[in-house]
């Protein structure tokens, strides 16, 4: 999945699929159709709506083969097909849950029947195929109707050869006109559903302005840099074919395809110029031209001497194959885990038939949608906010305050089992404070808090904890491992690099036990979940002083079963700083000055009040790495395991020489900027700003959709 986009869908395909209709709205809903389909037929709706893509984009590369050999050589055709088919946007968007390589599909068999209805002699049949896969291509992306009108044009333009009205003429137009019957029943359905039939134009037009107000010259020229920044080689070698193409005289094959081309680009600059689209996104409109400009390029490189061919063809090949494996995730890491959790309460039959999982929406996030798909059981959610309390029910001379519409705690009790809600995911402080005061159990992933409201039985037990000790991370035969206190020890670590380096919203951290009498040390049978508290920490570089701090616990009821079967306990850490520039459009004062700070994790034993020392192996961690003793002690209690904590939290001493111990690990660097940033003085501050924000961007420069806005961002605001 790509983006919020493909969620959504897959969620409206399901909620389609519960009450089959036809109806209209901003996205053309036949895509729906297909995959509620499939859906039905499947279960699995990721898997579904993922099958629909696959086959229709093998399709796809079938049908673009044969238009390329139809044009120029099997040699062309094999070298477009095989770039064709690991173009990184063909391989995003063949496993997405979006319509593109559906509409691919049709947009290209329309090309291919036209380019054949030209090159043997006008034949009826062939004309009649071409215009019911661009009719049908108009059901799936709007893009396909300027395809269409392009369409309509050449049909024109090839019957009009001969300078002569005639009944061929007005047969080719009417036959030619078939593909605009889907166009006049979505505008029909439109007037019939909403009362307008452009309500569709002018809802997605006020989408466009929420996001910013291009200028004329943006708009003029986006589209055509789109198509370099999605495809620079490719695009760049295409333009001298397309010149000479262009410039003989004869209406070959080649000069319709590229006329297909060129003219569908001019109608969307013109669509573009006249007030719907102009942002600073890229534009998913514009992926198809990218991919009929292959078999251009590959015939430029075939004209260069072979090794200079090979070389531009495996680099290419390269690129894009590079390109088609990285792509970032469209959410949080938090919100993925809390989607995966749903799963898991639906499928273990923790939720029941009838049971609900309420979800709490906040403005300005659409996590909803990812959450629901991943759940595989979007009817099982029920969103909205709780009652609120009773004083707001009385009338007040003022505006009531946030206070005054606080959720009763009685009401809330009632709210859930009126409405049978055995789970809840909440985000915001008050829904928390609410649900946390009925005594409930939850698992704090990220900033989601989900509550269990029905009584889940745990499976940590006596026996159950003897299980671990096979799984133990040995520090005798691990000593390069980072570790706390020599019991929990990094396995693995990513920080979110949406935005090439800067203002990083999440920390996934992904610990392993090394004491097999950890779970000892928890009191597990009274749930005291609050001992071990991960906290990251951003410091200022020059004098290592915490600016913000965020911290969270390691341990759960779901993270110690984890533990005990893999060894494995995954926190998200979600840097609310960050994370509220990305969705909230209100902005106070920075909670801290902007610049580059380093990013430390340090783990905090709440029962004996004090952080963990870090550990290399079995060593002690410390800038001059020197060797240590600090006892063994094979705890067999609680209460062992706290005399063996304290002691190997003290200062140890080798000869002479103090060695300073260390209770923080340095994760790397980052930068924080904020609105009211300084830029240049960020810049004067640190050399190292442009050492991580040039290693990020050329990461992520050309990579999924979304990450490639932010430096598009960057282009039309600042250069």
């Amino acid at each position: 999945m790509l983006s919020a986009d493909d969620y959504c869908r897959t969620v409206k395909s399901f909620e389609w699929l519960q009450s089959p209709e036809i109806y209209s709205g901003v996205w053309l809903s036949p895509h729906f159709w297909i995959n509620g389909l499939f859906i039905n037929f499947m279960g699995n709706m990721l898997e579904a709506v993922a099958l629909v893509n696959y086959i229709y984009s093998t399709l796809a590369l079938v049908v673009f083969y044969r238009l390329c050999q139809l044009v120029f050589s099997k040699v062309i055709a094999f070298w477009s097909g095989l770039i064709f088919a690991i173009f990184h946007f063909q391989v995003w968007l063949g496993i997405s849950g979006l319509p593109e390589t559906i509409f691919f599909f049709f947009t290209l068999c329309g090309i291919y029947y036209f380019l054949l209805w030209k090159k043997h002699g006008h034949r009826n049949l062939l004309l009649v195929l071409s215009s019911i896969a661009f009719g049908l291509s108009n059901l799936f992306r709007y893009e396909g109707w300027l395809f269409t009108f392009t369409f309509l044009i050449l049909v024109l333009a090839e019957s009009l050869r001969d300078k002569k009205l005639s009944f061929r003429l007005v047969k080719h137009l009417s036959i030619s006109a078939i593909s605009t019957f889907t166009i006049i029943w979505w505008i029909i359905q439109n007037y019939i559903d909403h009362g307008n039939g452009f309500f569709f134009a002018s809802e997605t037009t006020k989408i466009f302005n929420q996001f910013n107000s291009a200028g004329f010259f943006q708009r003029l020229v986006q589209y055509p840099t789109f198509i370099f920044y999605t495809a620079p080689i490719t695009t760049f070698f295409a333009l001298k074919p397309i010149y000479d193409i262009l410039r003989r005289r004869e209406f070959a094959l080649a000069k319709y395809f590229v006329l297909f081309i060129l003219i569908q680009i001019v109608l969307l600059m013109i669509h573009s110029i006249s007030g719907t689209g102009g942002t600073n996104m890229i534009s998913r409109y514009i992926i198809l031209n990218a991919i009929l400009l292959l078999p251009l390029s590959v015939y430029q490189f075939l004209l260069f001497k072979k090794p200079v061919a090979v070389t531009i063809i495996f680099v290419t090949v390269l690129i894009n194959a590079i390109w088609s494996f990285y792509y970032p995730q469209p959410y949080r890491e938090d919100t993925f885990e809390v989607g995966y959790l749903t799963k898991d309460l639906i499928n273990s039959g923790y939720i029941s038939k009838n049971g609900k999982i309420y979800f709490e929406e906040i403005a300005g996030y659409h996590d909803v949608w990812a959450i629901k798909a991943l759940s595989n059981a979007p009817d099982k959610f029920l969103l909205g906010i709780f009652p609120v309390t009773s004083r707001s029910k009385t009338k007040f001379k003022s505006k009531p305050s946030g206070e005054d519409l606080d959720p009763n705690i009685l009401d809330v009790k009632n709210f859930l089992e009126d409405n049978n809600v055995q789970a809840a995911i909440v985000r915001s402080d008050s829904y928390r404070d609410k649900l946390s005061r009925l005594m409930l159990k939850y698992d704090e992933i990220g900033e989601y808090k989900v509550f269990y409201v029905k009584d889940r039985e745990s499976s940590i037990s006596d026996s159950t904890i003897s299980l671990e000790a096979r799984n133990i991370e040995s520090l005798d035969s691990n000593s390069t491992v980072i570790n706390f206190g020599k019991l929990l020890a990094i396995k693995s670590y990513e920080i979110d690099n949406t935005n090439f380096g800067l203002n990083p919203q999440t920390v996934v951290i992904e610990w392993a036990s090394t004491n097999k009498y950890i779970i000892d040390s928890l009191a597990y049978k009274e749930f005291d979940f609050n001992r071990y508290k991960c906290i990251i920490e951003i410091k200022n570089i020059d004098n290592d002083s915490s600016v913000y701090n965020i911290s969270t616990n390691i341990f759960s009821d779901r993270a110690i079963e984890e533990l005990l079967q893999y060894n494995r306990v995954k926190n998200i850490i979600v840097l609310r700083p960050f994370a509220l520039l990305q969705y909230s459009r209100q902005y106070g004062s920075s909670p801290f000055e902007g610049g580059v700070y380093d990013l430390s994790l340090k783990v905090r034993d709440n029962k004996l009040k004090t952080d963990l020392q870090v550990f290399k192996g079995d060593k002690p961690y410390s800038r001059e790495l020197m060797l240590s003793d600090s006892g063994n002690v094979s705890p067999d209690s609680s209460i062992a395991m706290d005399t063996l904590l304290n002691k190997t939290q003290k200062t140890t001493k080798v000869g002479n020489s103090m060695d300073s111990v260390m209770y923080s690990y340095n994760l790397g660097n980052i930068i924080a900027m904020f609105p009211d940033s300084d830029f240049n003085k960020i810049v004067q501050k640190k050399s190292d700003f442009l050492r991580i924000t040039t290693q990020n961007w050329l990461q992520l420069l050309f990579s999924q959709r979304y990450q490639g806005d932010h430096v598009l961002n960057w282009i039309f605001n600042y250069f």
